[in-house]
């Protein structure tokens, strides 16, 4: 991919992408969304605006996201939240700021 806005975005946000500063768990009901088993592999994305976002809900993580062979070169870094990501061969390079940003909630395992 190339000059995309976003260039890889798994949020359980609607409508937005990344969840607000003060969040707190609702309950569960049969709309909450529950991402999980999710492999995104032999990705490159260059110029993007932004490496992107995964962002599961506090009552609902998103589970099992795995990258393989991904590299993201972007302006601002992947923010991740509410979501356990494990990967190999994970390259995010940001302009500004940290590659890879933790927020509540994350469990990153990335090599």
């Amino acid at each position: 991919m190339k000059d995309v806005k976003n260039a890889l975005v798994i949020s359980e946000y609607y409508p937005k992408i990344l969840p607000p500063d003060s969040d707190s768990p609702q309950p569960v009901t049969r709309l909450t969304p529950h991402f999980h088993d999710i492999v995104i592999e032999n990705v490159t994305a260059t110029g993007s605006t932004s490496a992107g976002a995964i962002a599961g809900l506090p009552e609902a993580p998103i589970t099992g996201v795995v990258l393989r062979n991904v590299k993201i070169d972007a302006q601002s870094g992947l923010t991740i939240s509410f979501a356990e990501v494990s990967g190999d061969h994970v390259e995010v390079k940001a302009s500004e700021g940290q590659p890879i940003k933790q927020l509540a909630g994350a469990k990153v395992s990335l090599r």
